[in-house]
């Protein structure tokens, strides 16, 4: 306080003393005071998540889409998931303003992750009053092509188009990685084709509308996600149709059949076939030995897989998530299943696996709560963490001699299955399981089985009249052939009937009973050669006047024929794929019906 006035309160009455002393606090402290007004302004203010208001309202795409609205401006968050098969891909026109109270307020901010995952979205129109795109706010949308950002966008975070193909802008944004996590920046398009540059050599993403997997011509390259979130709805692969590079087919919504025959550079990618809703059919030729990560995850619409012989390893995830999966049948050949290969299938209840399999990798089948039957064949030796989480697993048997290793603490093969389970092991291995296999209360034992199959119930039929025991290792099996026919043989050679049989190693035996006709009225002789061929979406099987054709699927059921009073059948076939057609000439012919 001055001298002066420290004079002018001598002079002055005790109330304006007061005052002036009252003055001289304030000017003393306001700073202070200023600077906890803005403080608190900073931390309560309009940025505050808390004063934020949500709101929703309906796009002029027709999509309700959510926000946050403060400060005068909306922040959209996202979008409700509700799309049909009707329309299975989402073109979002984001507004440029939304009415709020009655009052319009413009769509400033595309918020963190409102997009993330969105595998619908294929189109997004960005308006001008958007100023800031927010970190992945786009990210991993792969059914995304080229996705168009105004120069009105000020500011994009980190990873706002991870893994979308290309981002289309030419403002100021600085960068905060490399293209915000896009695979190209600024590319040439035409007609719907994405292109590194107008010289077309170099493909990035495939027109959305396309319906078959095809290059233009030109394009000596093409980024392996091109055909991702495409309409293609058929994938046809072998010596005679070759792939020209490795590709994924990513959330193709139309695909229903897969049919590979080459040991294509396709399987170097991973997601191959992920997020297909409407697969249906995936057949494997002969010349494929493994199955890449993930190649048919979170495919609902499969129903059966049969893993043929020359397949030697399937690697992690590759069915994972398959609800509607029923029956898995692996051939004689498969070594190794890694972690998680068919983990979540819900509905999957019949497993066969193969005599060679030897791995069985952690959470293998986890969640899978429809199984209710397990059979290991005698050649595994690991299954630690397999079968977790499966409560209603019933029966569990084992035809290793000795006790498969089945980890430890979390990854603990069959760990969540009830302990009452009935487990059947080989011959005088009890007390070995008993010791290995501590999650199960109880252990029997037996030398397995004999099963007996008639080639053609048509013919005859065959059973197992007699199992074999742990006293008594022999079993017996019989066929009993239908009025016409006469039993042959079985198909290990021997030609008794009935046919006792010695378990010698334990195992499950399939014996396969054949039959004779004794009317040659009944198969007539074939007079000219067969011919089998594809035409629209039909098989024609031509020279087989008088004779009997079967035309089966791929899962061995009945789709057309009869006898042949002509000189030729064709047959309309339900949907793509591979066909079976066995004719009169002995012979059983392999199609593929492609459209």
């Amino acid at each position: 306080m001055t001298m002066k006035n420290i004079r002018k309160m001598q002079r002055a009455p005790f109330f304006s003393q007061a005052r002036m002393l009252a003055f001289q606090m304030w000017n003393r402290t306001r700073f202070s005071f200023l600077y906890i007004v803005f403080f608190l302004v900073q931390l309560f203010g309009v940025h505050t998540v808390a004063n934020a208001q949500t709101y929703s309202e309906v796009s002029p795409s027709g999509d309700l889409l959510y926000y946050t609205i403060a400060n005068g401006y909306a922040t959209l968050t996202g979008r409700s998931h509700s799309v049909t098969s009707a329309n299975p891909y989402i073109n979002l026109v984001i507004p440029y303003h939304i009415t709020y109270n009655g009052t319009p307020m413009p769509v400033r901010i595309i918020g963190d992750s409102a997009f993330l995952n969105d595998y619908e979205l294929a189109d997004v129109v960005i308006p001008q009053s958007v100023k800031e795109i927010g970190q992945e706010a786009f990210g991993y949308c792969c059914s995304l092509g080229t996705i168009h950002v105004p120069s009105s966008v000020l500011s994009i975070g980190n990873g706002a188009f991870k893994s979308v193909p290309n981002v289309d802008y030419h403002g100021s944004a600085e960068e905060a990685d490399e293209y915000w996590g896009a695979m190209y920046m600024n590319a040439f398009e035409e007609d719907g084709w994405c292109y590194e540059d107008s010289t077309r050599r170099f493909l990035i993403h495939a027109d959305r509308r396309v319906t078959k997997y095809m290059l233009p011509s030109g394009v000596e390259y093409a980024l392996y996600t091109a055909f991702n979130g495409t309409m293609v709805d058929t994938v046809y692969v072998d010596s005679e149709h070759p792939m020209s590079d490795a590709f994924s087919f990513k959330r193709c919504l139309n695909l229903k059949v897969v049919y590979f025959d080459m040991n294509s550079l396709v399987w170097a990618v991973h997601d191959v076939f992920a997020s297909c809703p409407q697969l249906r059919e995936f057949n494997i030729g002969s010349t494929i030995d493994y199955l890449p990560l993930s190649v048919c995850k979170d495919c609902p619409s499969l129903r059966e897989v049969y893993i043929p012989g020359n397949i030697i390893r399937i690697h992690p995830e590759s069915f994972a998530g398959c609800s509607g999966l029923r029956r898995v049948y692996i051939d004689n050949g498969l070594i190794v299943m890694d972690d998680v290969c068919f983990s979540g299938c819900t509905s999957l209840r019949d497993v066969y696996l193969g005599g060679k399999l030897k791995t069985i990798g952690a959470g293998c089948f986890g969640g899978c709560d429809s199984i209710r039957e397990v059979v290991l064949p005698k050649s595994v030796v690991s299954i630690g963490g397999a079968f977790k989480m499966c409560p209603n697993i019933e029966k569990v048997t084992c035809m290793a001699p000795v006790p498969p290793a089945v980890g430890s603490g979390s990854n603990r093969a069959f760990q969540g299955c009830p302990a009452d389970v009935e487990v059947t092991v080989p011959c005088g291995a009890e007390d070995d399981y008993s010791e290995a296999w501590t999650m199960f209360d109880s252990f029997g034992s037996a030398p397995f089985s004999v099963r007996a199959v008639s080639e053609d119930e048509k013919k005859g039929i065959a059973q197992t009249t007699q199992q074999p025991t742990c006293d008594n290792p022999y079993a017996t099996v019989e066929a009993f052939p239908l009025v016409g026919y006469a039993f042959d043989r079985w198909s290990d050679g021997s030609t008794q009937n009935p046919y006792t049989v010695r378990l010698n190693d334990g195992g499950t035996v399939e014996l396969v009973a054949m039959f004779k006709s004794l009317n040659a009225i009944d198969e007539p002789p074939v007079v000219a050669p067969i011919v089998v061929y594809t035409r629209e979406g039909s098989i024609v099987v031509a020279g087989c006047n008088g004779t009997t054709v079967e035309i089966y699927d791929i899962q061995g059921r009945r789709v057309g024929g009869g006898i042949v009073v002509s000189d030729r059948i064709e047959v309309k076939v339900p949907s793509t794929g591979i066909y079976i057609v066995r004719t009169a000439d002995g012979r059983s012919r392999k199609c593929v019906v492609v459209k």
